[in-house]
Order: C-alpha cells, then structure tokens, then sequence
C-alpha cells in the first residue's frame, strides 16, 4: 500500500501519529523561502489561511521531531529534508540547536 504524500490530505499535522510519519510527509521545498542568514535574530509571524501549512511548520521544529530527524537523517525519504534544517541552523552534527514549541 502506497504511503500518503500529502499532509494536508490528512486535514491536521497533529492527527498525524508518529513523527517519522511527519517527517516523510513534510515537503522540504518550503523551507527554501525562509532565509539562511540572520533567521534567528528575530521574531517571525506566520500568518495564512486555514490549512496553509503554519501548524506543520512550527511541529517541524519541536523537540520530538528534531530528534527524530536527527534519529533518521540516513532515512532516504527524509535525508533533503535533514539538509535543509542543516542549511538553516535548526540541527547540526550533534543534534538538534534550537528547540521550539506550540502555543495553543
């Protein structure tokens, strides 16, 4: 049976049950509009309609699905997306270098 691709077929990032299933839905092209340089020196407002994505990215960068993605960088369906978080200063060699959380 072939996996979901989608996360937002799935209507909510937190219906999704594990994080590694997170991590191969997530599509790391998103991450390419968010700058390399000076991104944590600010506060960023993420703002959309319903269903944009915000939930999905903010849960990317949660201590649990840092870990689990440092857990499984060799994991071919998610090894772009170890990278682009490598890019960004959210994970280096040692793990995870920032830790975010949500508040509802």
């Amino acid at each position: 049976m072939r996996e979901p691709r989608n996360p937002f077929r799935l209507r909510r990032s937190e219906s999704i049950d594990t994080e590694t299933s997170f991590l191969t839905l997530f599509e790391p092209g998103i991450l390419e509009v968010m700058p390399t340089e000076g991104f944590w020196e600010t506060v960023h407002i993420l703002r959309s309609a319903a269903g944009g994505g915000k939930t999905s990215l903010i849960r990317l960068f949660t201590p649990n699905t840092l870990l689990a993605l440092c857990a499984k960088r060799a994991d071919d369906r998610i090894k772009e997306l170890h990278q682009r978080m490598k890019e960004l200063g959210a994970i280096d060699d040692a793990g995870p270098a920032v830790h975010g959380v949500m508040v509802m």
